[in-house]
C-alpha cells in the first residue's frame, strides 16, 4: 500500500516579512499620484490660509505690549519645621502656570476694575518665561489699550503674590485644625489609657507582685539546681557495680581511721559526682569484695593443690567445699546488695518527681507574675508614646503661628510693568502662517481622500484584497484613438512588448499543468480599464509563439479592436452568429503570421441571446480544432449581461484592472458575478502601470533588451570562430 503524496508547499503558503522600504515606497507612490491628481487642494487651502491671516491682520485692533520682571529672592533660614514649603521639584512650571491660571487673572482684573475704574477694559493676553540664565521671571502683557495693559500687569503681579499668601494661610488653617482635632483625639486616648493604668493598680499590687516575681525566680533557680543534682546521682547510681562499691567502701574506711587517728571529722561517704551512699550498700559491697578476694585465694590455693595431690585428697576436698561456700556467700551478698541499691535509686525517683511537680508549680506562677508585669509595662508605655506624640504636636501647632506670622514668599517684584507700547504686525510672519496652516489643511484633506479612495494603484493592492493571482503587469503606454496599436515582432516599445509575452507565457505555463487554457477571454469590470488592448497584445504574442491564434471581438455593442488592426468592420461574428454569412467570409488576416481575426461585425440590439445560443456553441467547438488557441475580447461585466452569460463556454477569463482607476468595489463585485456564473478565472492583468512605481522592475533594465551583439571589428576571425563553436 503506497502513501499518499505529499502537497509541497507553495511560495504563496509562506508568510512574507514586512517590507518596511516596500511600505514607504507604496505611500510615497500614492501620495505623489494623489498630488498629480488633486495638486489644486493645496491651492485652495493656501489661499484660504492666506485669506484668512489677511482679514485677520485688517480686523485687528493695533496692540499694546508691557513687560514687567519677578526674581526668586532668598530668606532668613529658619528651623525646618517652621517653614512653609512647596514642590520644588517642578518649582518654576508651577509659578508660571499659576501667574496664568484664570483664578489670578480674574482676581486682576477685578484689582484694577476696583482700584482704577476710569480706565476701559479690554482683553489682556499674559505669558510668563523664564530668564534662561537667571532665576528671574519675565512676564508680559499685550491689549488694546496701554494705559489698562500696564494697570492689569501690575496688578498681576500683585494679585498672584496676595493669592500665595491665602493659599499659605489656608494651609496653614487646615494643617492647624488637623491638628488640633489629633491633639483632641490623643488626649482622650491618653485619659483612656490613665484610667486603665489605674484599674490594673487597683486590680494589682505592682511592689508586690514585682517582689514575689524576683523571689520565685530565685526559689526556681534553686529547685533546678536540686533537680540537676539528683538526676545527676540517679544516673551515677545505674553506673555502678558492687565490685566499685565495694572499693569505694574500703577507701572510706581508711580514710575514717586516718581521720579518727588525727581527731577530726568523719564526712558521709559520697562519690566523686557527689551521690552519697546508705552505710548498709557499703557495708553488704565490702562485705562481697572480701568474700571475692577469699573466694580468689581459696581458687589459688586448690591450684597449688592440684599440681601435687590428687583429686580425692583430703585437702584438696576441704578447700573446694570452702569454694563452694564462699561462692554461694557471694551469691546471697550481690542480691542483698543489688535489692539495697535499687531501694536507693526509688528513693531518688521519688526525689526528682516531687521536686519537678513543685518546678512546674513555681513556674505557673513565675509566668501570671511577669504576664501582669508586661501588661503594665505595656500600658505605660503606650502611655509615654501618646504624651510624647501629644508634645509634638504641640511644638508644631507653635511652629505654625511662627509661619504666620513670618513672610516666607520665594518670588518678589523685581520691575513693575512698563509703559505699554504699540506692537507692529509682522505681516510676512502672518503670511507664513497662513501657507503652513493651509498645507496641512491640505494634507489632512488629501489624507481623508487617500482613506476614502479604494482605486487600485500598486501591485500590493491586488496581492492584498484579491484572492486571484496576478498574471501580468502591463506599463502605461501613451497613444492617440480609441485603443493602443498592438505590438510588432520589432516593436521599439520593448519594456510594453516584454510586458506583453510575460502574460502570454502566464497564460501558456501557469496553473495546473492538467488544464488547457485554449479559449481565453478578457474582459473587465467597467469601459476604459484597456481589456481590448490587452487581448489584441494577447493574440499576437501568441501568434509570434507560433501558435495558431484567432482573436474574436466578442463585444458586440463597442467593439474597437478593428481600428486596432486597420481593418473594415462591415462583417464579423453578429453576422456570423446570425448566419448571414459563414465564418471563413468574416476572418480577416491582419498581416501577421499564425493570426486570424474576426470583428465584432454590425450592430445587434440582443447581443448576450446571440452569444449564450446553441449556434454560437456548437460553432466554437468546432474552432477549437482548427486553432491552438482562441482569444475573445468580451464586454465589461458591470457594463452588461453579456459576459457573464458567455464565460461558461470558455476555458478560462482574464481580468483586466487599470491601476489609478479600477476601484476595488467594482473588481470585486465583477468578481462576484462571474464566480456565481461559474466562470473559471485566470488571474487579474493589472495593466497602465506606473513603471516608476513599486512591485515593477523591468524598467530598470531596458537597456538589456535593446542590445545588439555584433562582432566587433578588432576580433581575429578565428576568435569569432571559436565563439560561434
Amino acid at each position: 500500500m503506497t502513501a499518499p503524496p505529499t502537497k509541497s508547499p507553495r511560495y504563496d503558503d509562506v508568510e512574507p516579512k514586512i517590507e518596511w522600504s516596500e511600505l514607504i515606497h507604496v505611500w510615497l507612490f500614492r501620495a505623489k499620484l494623489l498630488l498629480k491628481r488633486f495638486w489644486w487642494v493645496f491651492l485652495i487651502t493656501i489661499s484660504l490660509g492666506v485669506a484668512f491671516q489677511t482679514y485677520d491682520v485688517l480686523i485687528t485692533p493695533p496692540s499694546y505690549v508691557s513687560y514687567s520682571q519677578m526674581i526668586v529672592s532668598g530668606r532668613i533660614a529658619l528651623p525646618e519645621g517652621a517653614i512653609y514649603s512647596e514642590e520644588l521639584s517642578n518649582f518654576f512650571g508651577t509659578q508660571m502656570s499659576l501667574m496664568q491660571s484664570h483664578r489670578v487673572k480674574e482676581r486682576a482684573r477685578l484689582r484694577v476694575r476696583a482700584m482704577q475704574p476710569e480706565l476701559d477694559p479690554c482683553v489682556v493676553r499674559v505669558s510668563v518665561s523664564q530668564s534662561p540664565d537667571a532665576s528671574i521671571f519675565i512676564l508680559s502683557a499685550v491689549g488694546e489699550k496701554p494705559e489698562y495693559t500696564q494697570a492689569y500687569l501690575n496688578a498681576l503681579m500683585n494679585e498672584y503674590l496676595s493669592f500665595k499668601r491665602e493659599m499659605r494661610s489656608e494651609t496653614a488653617d487646615r494643617t492647624f485644625l488637623a491638628i488640633t482635632e489629633e491633639m483632641m483625639d490623643l488626649q482622650k486616648e491618653i485619659e483612656s489609657g490613665e484610667d486603665e493604668k489605674l484599674n490594673f493598680q487597683k486590680e494589682n499590687n505592682i511592689v508586690f507582685i514585682q517582689e514575689q516575681g524576683s523571689s520565685v525566680g530565685a526559689y526556681l533557680a534553686e529547685l533546678n539546681q536540686q533537680l540537676a543534682e539528683l538526676e545527676t546521682q540517679y544516673r551515677f547510681l545505674d553506673t555502678l557495680s558492687l565490685d566499685a562499691i565495694g572499693e569505694r567502701a574500703q577507701a572510706v574506711a581508711e580514710l575514717a581511721k586516718a581521720k579518727r587517728k588525727n581527731n577530726t571529722e568523719v564526712v558521709p561517704a559520697e562519690n566523686h559526682s557527689g551521690a552519697a551512699l546508705t552505710s548498709e550498700l557499703y557495708k553488704l559491697s565490702e562485705q562481697y569484695l572480701v568474700a571475692k578476694k577469699e573466694l580468689n585465694l581459696l581458687k589459688a590455693q586448690r591450684d597449688e593443690y592440684l599440681t601435687y595431690m590428687k583429686g580425692k585428697h583430703p585437702k584438696l576436698a576441704a578447700v573446694n567445699l570452702e569454694i563452694e561456700r564462699k561462692e554461694n556467700e557471694m551469691s546471697v551478698l550481690k542480691r542483698q546488695a543489688l535489692h539495697e541499691l535499687k531501694d536507693e535509686k526509688e528513693v531518688l525517683q521519688s526525689k526528682i518527681s516531687h521536686l519537678k511537680d513543685v518546678i512546674d508549680e513555681q513556674e505557673v506562677k513565675a509566668l501570671d507574675y511577669s504576664r501582669r508585669l508586661a501588661e503594665f509595662e505595656r500600658i505605660n508605655s503606650r502611655l509615654d508614646r501618646q504624651k510624647s506624640l501629644l508634645e509634638n504636636l504641640t511644638a508644631s501647632i507653635q511652629s505654625i503661628d511662627i509661619n504666620l506670622n513670618l513672610d516666607q514668599e520665594f518670588l518678589t517684584i523685581l520691575e513693575n510693568a512698563s509703559p505699554a507700547y504699540a506692537v507692529r504686525i509682522s505681516i510676512v510672519k502672518n503670511l507664513v502662517m497662513g501657507v503652513v496652516a493651509g498645507v496641512f489643511m491640505g494634507v489632512g484633506i488629501l489624507f481623508i481622500i487617500s482613506i476614502l479612495d479604494s482605486r487600485i494603484i500598486s501591485v500590493e493592492d491586488v496581492e492584498n484584497r484579491f484572492d486571484q493571482p496576478l498574471m501580468g503587469i502591463i506599463p502605461f503606454q501613451k497613444y492617440d484613438g480609441d485603443i493602443l496599436n498592438p505590438i510588432k515582432a520589432d516593436d521599439d516599445r520593448i519594456i510594453f512588448a516584454e510586458a506583453c509575452r510575460n502574460l502570454r507565457s502566464s497564460v501558456l505555463f501557469g496553473g495546473d499543468e492538467n488544464e488547457a487554457h485554449q479559449v481565453v477571454a478578457v474582459t473587465s469590470s467597467v469601459p476604459g480599464e484597456g481589456k481590448s488592448t490587452m487581448a489584441a497584445n494577447l493574440a499576437v504574442t501568441l501568434a509570434f509563439a507560433g501558435k495558431k491564434t484567432l482573436l474574436l471581438d466578442a463585444d458586440l455593442r463597442r467593439g474597437v479592436l478593428h481600428n486596432a488592426f486597420n481593418v473594415p468592420n462591415d462583417k464579423g461574428l453578429s453576422d456570423v452568429i446570425r448566419e448571414r454569412i459563414s465564418f471563413d467570409d468574416a476572418i480577416q488576416r491582419p498581416g501577421i503570421e499564425n493570426l486570424d481575426f474576426v470583428a465584432h461585425g454590425t450592430t445587434t440590439k440582443r447581443p448576450g441571446e446571440l452569444l449564450s445560443g446553441v449556434y454560437f456553441a456548437t460553432m466554437l467547438e468546432g474552432l477549437r480544432k482548427r486553432y491552438d488557441f482562441i482569444v475573445f475580447d468580451l464586454p465589461p461585466v458591470l457594463a452588461t449581461d453579456d459576459t457573464p452569460g458567455f464565460v461558461q463556454k470558455v476555458d478560462g477569463v482574464l481580468f483586466v484592472v487599470r491601476s489609478n482607476t479600477t476601484r476595488v468595489k467594482q473588481a470585486k463585485s465583477a468578481f462576484h458575478i462571474l464566480m456565481f456564473r461559474r466562470a473559471k478565472i485566470l488571474g487579474i492583468v493589472l495593466n497602465a502601470f506606473d513603471v516608476r512605481g513599486p512591485g515593477y522592475y523591468y524598467h530598470r533594465y531596458g537597456e538589456y533588451y535593446t542590445r545588439r551583439e555584433e562582432p566587433s571589428p578588432k576580433v581575429s576571425k578565428k576568435m569569432q570562430a571559436v565563439s560561434k563553436t
